[in-house]
Parts: C-alpha cells; structure tokens; sequence
C-alpha cells in the first residue's frame, strides 16, 4: 500500500511538472497618458507635464489631440516645451491652439524621417495655476488621430487614455 502511494505521488508530482506555462510576456495595450498623472502647483506658478504614448506597435508619422482643462483653474502656454526628446523628433512641426478650456494639439515629423513605434514623449506644456481647487486634463478619444507616413489614419486598437489630475493650492 506505501509503495502504491509513493509511485502516485510521484507520477502526479512528475505531470505537474511537465504542465508547461507560457513565459512569453503579453503584450500591453497602447497608452496615451500625461506624466506625471497627478500634478501639485501654487496658484501663480508652473509646472511641466508631458504627453507620452507607450506600446505603440503601429507606425506613427503624425498626431492631433484634443484635450479638455478647466480654463478658470490653470493655464496653459501656447507653445511647447522644446528641451525634450520628442518622437516627433527635434525638427517637428508643431500646432498648438487654446481655445479657452480646449488645447488643439497636432505635431508630424519632417519628410524624409520615418515613422515611429514603441513608446517615447510626444510633447511637454507648461500649465500655470490660477485658482484653487483640483481639474484634469483629459484627452478626447473621439478626438484623436494617428497617421502614417502616407497621412492615412491609422487605427489605434484598445487604446487606453488616461487623464492627468491636476491640483492647485
């Protein structure tokens, strides 16, 4: 009866050991998000947030946003930050719009460069604080594009979108 229990011990033992798991890593969802997500200013001063996007498999040439703000609790500074490394590259070309509590942001790299996949920051703004309270800063899904190198859309599936909450004291 021992050396009945011993020998199915050990060929349960042995197929638990040959029950394979998968060690390939999954792949993540591509991201849209700000970094930092959360942002602490004093009212009458700044801080710089970028805009970053993470695993990217689709090549990108060129991108337009919207993104929506409280306009009465921060501001936002109609150009870009420039010391930083951008996808786009460091002779992008760079729109940015505000329209009271609604920034319209599009950038493309230059012909003869091409296109981008992976993850990297897609631009930095300055925001100043106005007035105390808390607001984000939220990128429209509906409003945002991708195009390749052709200037064709390009389809970004199960994208997430996270927004950067922004506190003013």
């Amino acid at each position: 009866m021992k050396s009945f229990r011993l020998i199915a011990m050990i060929l349960i033992l042995t197929m638990m050991g040959c029950s394979k798991k998968s060690t390939e890593p999954t792949s993540a969802n591509p991201k849209l998000s700000f970094a930092p997500s959360t942002i602490g200013i004093s009212s009458g001063y700044s801080a710089q947030v970028r805009l970053r996007i993470d695993n990217f498999s689709q090549p990108i040439f060129a991108a337009s946003f919207r993104i929506d703000f409280n306009g009465s609790k921060i501001s936002v500074s109609d150009s870009l930050v420039s010391d930083i490394e951008s996808i786009f590259g460091e002779n992008s070309i760079s729109f940015i719009r505000i329209d009271s509590s609604v920034i319209h942001l599009s950038l493309t790299r230059i012909q003869g460069e091409g296109a981008f996949s992976g993850s990297g920051i897609i631009c930095g703004m300055i925001l100043t604080g106005l007035e105390s309270g808390v607001c984000s800063l939220t990128i429209r899904q509906t409003e945002s594009y991708f195009y390749d190198i052709d200037g064709n859309i390009v389809t970004i599936n199960n994208l997430e979108i996270s927004p950067a909450i922004v506190t003013v004291n």
